[in-house]
């Protein structure tokens, strides 16, 4: 998933429970900025849920739809609802280091 300006949002790969994000984010030199990982799964049902509040009109699998809520130019907005626990998340993990 990519943001407007091209950057990654999550990477994103299927799973057991789902899918899996990630996204990694290391400090610029000379900023005081942490380095950062997020991690977390989403279940189908829950993915469904997501894919109608965007519109997602896919025919494909659960990859193929959050490519194309990506290249709907989704992907900041659904970082956002991940932020304020809008949707479900599974097995989330954290880490930030200064």
């Amino acid at each position: 998933m990519k943001d407007s300006a091209g950057k990654s949002v999550y990477f994103v790969s299927e799973n057991e429970v789902g899918l899996h994000f990630q996204i990694e984010h290391y400090a610029r030199s000379g900023v005081d900025e942490p380095d950062l990982e997020i991690v977390f799964d989403m279940d189908p049902s829950t993915l469904e849920q997501l894919f109608t509040k965007y519109a997602v009109k896919s025919e494909g699998g659960l990859l193929e739809k959050i490519q194309a809520l990506s290249n709907a130019g989704h992907s900041e907005r659904f970082r956002q609802d991940i932020w304020n626990e809008v949707f479900p998340i599974q097995n989330k993990f954290s880490w930030m280091s200064w």
